[in-house]
């Protein structure tokens, strides 16, 4: 098992949904890129549709969308436009 691999079984439960987020920085992003691959590269995501596929994830999809935004992994375009950066790619171990 990859060390990401590890990462995503300490904080994901069975079903993919995230049980806590990891209070440290690397952990954190190995998470939220998992929770970023989930949107289309390179295509604008309405809002809804953004909280649609993290409610996947977490209830608290505000948490969630702030985190990716926080972390480059999205890029707010507009009010209720979201992008998926090329940051959300996950490096090579």
């Amino acid at each position: 098992m990859t060390d990401q691999e590890l990462t995503l079984s300490r904080h994901l439960d069975a079903d993919g949904r995230l049980i806590a987020m990891p209070r440290k920085r690397a952990n954190r992003l190995v998470v939220l890129r998992h929770i970023a691959l989930e949107m289309e590269p390179g295509v604008d995501h309405q809002e809804t549709a953004v909280n649609a596929r993290l409610r996947s994830f977490s209830d608290d999809v505000a948490m969630l969308r702030r985190y990716l935004v926080e972390e480059g992994l999205l890029e707010r375009r507009s009010p209720g436009i979201y992008r998926r950066t090329s940051e959300a790619q996950v490096p090579d171990e």
